[in-house]
């Protein structure tokens, strides 16, 4: 995943603290399928993806996620 995300964080384009973040989480369905996950910066992870809560995520949906990380700015 971060080879296929040019080892850069997919919404704000940092290359320090990546990680890979599960769109649906695993414990509600989600995969370790390629579509499902998607290379975020540590703080990207855990403010856009979790809402300052690492349990937690703030979208109802992968459509919803992709969405928030390709329209919005930080």
């Amino acid at each position: 995943i971060l080879d296929r995300d040019s080892n850069k964080c997919r919404k704000c384009g940092s290359e320090d603290e990546l990680e890979v973040h599960h769109i649906i989480p695993v414990s509600q369905g989600g995969t370790k399928d390629d579509k499902n996950l998607c290379t975020l910066c540590s703080e990207c992870h855990l403010n856009i993806a979790h809402g300052g809560k690492t349990a937690q995520v703030t979208y109802d949906s992968r459509n919803e996620f992709w969405n928030i990380i390709e329209n919005s700015k930080i």
